[in-house]
C-alpha cells in the first residue's frame, strides 16, 4: 500500500500489481458493522468517498463502539485522535467489510487495535506527543538525523493533522 501525502490518498496493488486508488466503489451490497475501539486512545474514524477523498465520520473513546451502516466496497480508516497514528482492523490499515457479510441482517463486530510499531516509531510518537512544539528538540542531545525526525513528528502531529481535520469537517 502506498500513500500520497499531498492528496491524502492511499493506493493499493490490484491483481496485476498496478496501484489503484483507495475509494468507495459501489453502493449495492449493504454491510452492518460495529467498530469497537480496543485501544486506550481516542480514535477518529474516516470514510473514503467515490473519489478517494477522506471524510471524518466520528470520534470514539477507549472501549467505545459505533454502529455503521455501510457497503462492502467502502473503505474505512482509523487514526489516533492525538498522535495521528494509524490503527488497524485485522492488521490492515484500510478496512473494507468482507463480501461474506454483505446483506446479512445482523451487525458484525470489528476490533480497532494498534498495529505493530518499530521501536524507533514508538519513541518518535512518545517524544512527539510529549512536546508541544519543536523549539526544544535541539537541546535534547540527539543525533542530527533524529532531531529532524522528531521535529517532523511534532510538526505533523500538531499542525498537518489538525489542518486536515478542519478541512474535512468544514
Amino acid at each position: 500500500m502506498r500513500f500520497d501525502r499531498s492528496r491524502h490518498l492511499y493506493y493499493e496493488p490490484d491483481d496485476d500489481n498496478n496501484c489503484d486508488e483507495v475509494c468507495s466503489i459501489e453502493g449495492d451490497t449493504p454491510a452492518f458493522v460495529q467498530f469497537v475501539n480496543k485501544t486506550r486512545r481516542p480514535v477518529d474514524i474516516w470514510w473514503r468517498n467515490y473519489e478517494g477523498q477522506r471524510y471524518f465520520y466520528v470520534r470514539i473513546g477507549p472501549s467505545q463502539h459505533v454502529n455503521v451502516d455501510t457497503f462492502i466496497t467502502h473503505p474505512w480508516e482509523f487514526l489516533d485522535a492525538i498522535t495521528c497514528e494509524r490503527f488497524v482492523i485485522n492488521n490492515e490499515k484500510v478496512f473494507r467489510p468482507p463480501p461474506c457479510i454483505g446483506n446479512m441482517r445482523f451487525r458484525t463486530h470489528w476490533n480497532i487495535t494498534a498495529g505493530v510499531r518499530t521501536l524507533r516509531r514508538a519513541a518518535l510518537i512518545a517524544v512527539g506527543s510529549y512536546m508541544k512544539n519543536d523549539n526544544g528538540v535541539d537541546t535534547l542531545g540527539l543525533p542530527k538525523v533524529l532531531v529532524e525526525e522528531v521535529k517532523f513528528a511534532i510538526r505533523f502531529m500538531n499542525q498537518t493533522y489538525r489542518l486536515d481535520l478542519i478541512e474535512q469537517v468544514a
